[in-house]
């Protein structure tokens, strides 16, 4: 191999280990933002304030769609604050998800629940 050629290679293959640290790096900052941003949606949650929690976990679940936890205190934020539809969704959401997970059973009541007021409320 000429030296131009061994040159080359190393360069291509610098530049290849730079964007794979960088992308590892961006991972790392995306997961700890999210949470952060978990942490406080709870701390929302846990003081009734719905609205703004239903805010930073819908910002979790967009920068960072496979953290689980969001989409199930999500759909307990919807439900809390009389919002079903959006909560059924979150539910199912979190249920196509992470059927298997150790809040799936509580999750899969807390849909069939809701799923049934809704079907007996009146229509108006």
């Amino acid at each position: 191999m000429r030296p131009r050629e061994i040159l080359h290679r190393s360069e291509e293959w610098l530049s290849k280990k730079t964007s794979e640290v960088q992308a590892k790096s961006q991972a790392e900052k995306i997961k700890k933002r999210s949470t952060t941003r978990y942490r406080l949606a709870k701390s929302y949650y846990n003081k009734r304030m719905y609205a703004e929690a239903i805010a930073e976990l819908e910002e979790v679940i967009r920068t960072n769609p496979d953290y689980m936890a969001a989409y199930y205190y999500l759909a307990l934020a919807y439900e809390a604050s009389e919002l079903y539809q959006e909560a059924l969704r979150e539910w199912e959401s979190y249920l196509g998800r992470d059927p298997h997970s150790r809040w799936a059973l509580d999750a899969r009541e807390r849909y069939e629940s809701l799923k049934n007021k809704l079907s007996e409320e009146p229509r108006r």
